[in-house]
Parts: structure tokens; C-alpha cells; sequence
């Protein structure tokens, strides 16, 4: 027999040999005149499986829980060697981004400050600064207006009116500015605005992309990054997406009907999942 296996079942049997090992039927049970669903018929033989774990208690059973690795605990070193397995390794399903490029460790810096170094200045009519946020939300909500409106008036650097709806009736505020600005040094040479400037791939192939994901919807939708006919990124949703990139779910749509590029060289392709 093999050495190479682990399991307590497996020391026990190169200990004690195959021949003081009994195998035995505790409970027959037949489901096959059962018209009962798969889903169901497994939930019998766990429930089954489950009253002799608890009865028996057996030494060489790992699992104290029918179906289910519950409870079980790795040791220390088997720990460690999964995550030295795992170092370095790129991932193609990290929750909401399918395909993750190989970033350099300053992409990875930028990224970092990318949330953490902007901040929202608001100024009044003659530009004196009235107050700074820690993000768009904030001064939103100072203001009383949408996260969303907000971003709209520090793109175009249009005053706001000053007019906001609250409820059935509107209010008057002062006139203001909108201006977002990073607290990074001014001689830090990272672009925020936009997380994937510098990545690029050539690994995956626009033309050899595989779109078809048994979890997924018949509506669900996944967005690319492309550049050069390269995949940047894959998102799950064009939500996912816009939060990553920093860019209204909107524009992102508009840009990707039009076949506008991003900066001259991102491209935005939307597609239907099947």
C-alpha cells in the first residue's frame, strides 16, 4: 500500500493490516422506489448518517458531521503548506473580479492609495475652501445631495445651485465648488485617477475568452478591460466594476455601446453571460 496518504484510516491500516478490518451494513434503506428529488434523498442518508456518528462516535471518522467538513480543524503544518501551495498564484474567481493579472508591487501601492489618499474639497462661489471630506459620501451628505450628483458636478466643475429636493419640498444651500484632490505627495509618480494605468497582460486573449459560467444567470452580464486586445481585467457585474474602477456604471455603458476608448486606450466590452 501507498505511504503517501495521510488519513487516520490509512496509518491505522498499514499499522494493523487489512485482515482485522470488518465491513459491515448497519441500515439498509432503498430509495429508489422514492420519488423524492436527489437534494432529498441525500438529506435521508445524512440524517441516517448522522444518528450513527452521534451514537458510535467513531475514532477514525475525522468528519463529526454527515455531508460536511464542520468542526474539522488542519493542523499548523498543514496550514503553512497550504499556504505556501497558494503563494504567488494568480486566481481566476476572487469574488466580483474573474481574472487577476500579474501586478507589479508598485500597481499594488497605487491601488492602496488610490482609496485612501483622495480627498473632497468643497468651496464656495469665490473659492474659498469651506470644508474637506474623506470621501464623496461625506461631503454628500454635508450638502444633502447624492453621492452621485456630487460625482457629477466635481467632473464637469460646474457650481452647484445651491437647490436640493427634500422630499416633496425644496431647500436653499450657499453655491458650491466641488473638487477632488489626492493627499499624495505632489512628486509621487502614480496616476489615481484610473487603478489600471500600468497593467498589462498578455496571457489572456480577447478572442480565446471562455464566457460561459455554469453560475451564472441567463441576465447576467460580464464586463472586460481591454487594451491592446489584451483582457486586463473581468469583472462579475458592470457594478463590480464601476466600484473598482472608480467610474459611474453609466459611463461605463455609454463607453462600452460607443466603443469609445478609455483614456485613448481602454476599451469597455459589455458581455452576456450564457
Amino acid at each position: 500500500m501507498s505511504t503517501e496518504y495521510n488519513s487516520i484510516l490509512y496509518k491505522y491500516v498499514l499499522k494493523h493490516g487489512w485482515q482485522n478490518f470488518n465491513y459491515g451494513v448497519l441500515e439498509y434503506i432503498d430509495l429508489d422506489k422514492s420519488d423524492s428529488c436527489i437534494a432529498s434523498k441525500r438529506k435521508v442518508l445524512y440524517d441516517i448518517e448522522q444518528r450513527y456518528l452521534d451514537r458510535i462516535n467513531p475514532s477514525l471518522n475525522i468528519n463529526k458531521f454527515a455531508g460536511s467538513m464542520k468542526g474539522y480543524k488542519h493542523n499548523l503544518e498543514t496550514k503553512n503548506n497550504y499556504s505556501k501551495v497558494r503563494t504567488g498564484r494568480c486566481y481566476k474567481k476572487i469574488k466580483g473580479i474573474i481574472v487577476r493579472p500579474e501586478v507589479s508591487q508598485e500597481t499594488i501601492l497605487r491601488l492602496k492609495l488610490h482609496s485612501k489618499s483622495l480627498k473632497v474639497k468643497i468651496y464656495s462661489k469665490d473659492y474659498k475652501e469651506i470644508k474637506e471630506f474623506n470621501s464623496i459620501k461625506n461631503a454628500a451628505e454635508y450638502v444633502k445631495l447624492s453621492p452621485t450628483s456630487v460625482s457629477k458636478y466635481i467632473k464637469s466643475g460646474k457650481i452647484w445651485n445651491g437647490v436640493a429636493s427634500l422630499g416633496n419640498e425644496c431647500a436653499s444651500y450657499p453655491s458650491y465648488y466641488f473638487k477632488l484632490e489626492s493627499s499624495v505627495a505632489e512628486n509621487a509618480s502614480f496616476n489615481l485617477s484610473f487603478p489600471l494605468e500600468d497593467i498589462v497582460t498578455k496571457k489572456t486573449k480577447l478572442d480565446n475568452i471562455d464566457v460561459s459560467y455554469p453560475n451564472y444567470s441567463r441576465r447576467a452580464y460580464i464586463f472586460e478591460v481591454v487594451a491592446e486586445n489584451n483582457v486586463i481585467y473581468r469583472f462579475k457585474s458592470i457594478t463590480k466594476a464601476s466600484e473598482f474602477l472608480n467610474i459611474s456604471r453609466r459611463t461605463l455603458t455609454i463607453y462600452s455601446q460607443n466603443n469609445k476608448l478609455w483614456k485613448d486606450k481602454f476599451a469597455f466590452k459589455i458581455i452576456k453571460a450564457s
